[in-house]
């Protein structure tokens, strides 16, 4: 004699509460990992854009100051001080000195930060009229959490990056 054991109302259709859990722990895996890595993509891509703002910025004034527009020297003066770190273009010899009118004022994301600035020992660039020439030849790097990008002036005004 054989018994069997029958399951009354019991469908074998569906999931079991196991395969439920474990698919909901996987979709959960794969979107954590999926949101670190767009994490850091925009933080890449934010410290790239805005180090390429900064270039822009630096051949501008350089431009500038080739152009003798508005007969002037032109120069980038950086505010470390200020939340979150700002560059602005100015008219002028010095940033003290300067025409305010023509001020062009820009600002790093927050996540962005002047990490190391290294230009003749203060805080700004000028480019000297019709030459273009600067006696604050240095480098400027921008930091995102583990991520760098560097731009370089030279004495005879070029403006370089590495990222």
């Amino acid at each position: 004699m054989s018994y069997e054991l029958k399951i009354i109302g019991r469908s074998k259709k569906g999931f079991t509460m196991v395969e439920l859990i474990v698919g909901i722990a996987l979709f959960s895996l794969l979107f954590g990992m999926g949101a670190v890595v767009l994490g850091n993509f925009t933080t890449v891509q934010s410290l790239r854009i805005g180090g390429e703002r900064l270039v822009q910025s630096l051949r501008e004034a350089h431009t500038n100051s080739v152009a003798q527009r508005q007969d002037s020297a032109w120069g980038v003066y950086f505010d470390t001080i200020s939340e979150p770190d700002r560059y602005i273009v100015f008219k002028g010899n010095h940033y003290a000195s300067r025409d305010t009118s023509f001020d062009q004022v820009n600002q790093f994301q927050k996540n962005i930060d002047i990490h190391m600035l290294n230009i003749g020992g203060g805080n700004e660039v000028v480019f000297a009229k019709r030459s273009g020439l600067t006696n604050n030849s240095g480098s400027i790097r921008l930091s995102a959490g583990e991520e760098y990008y560097d731009v370089s002036v030279n004495g005879m005004g070029m403006v370089d990056f590495t990222y």
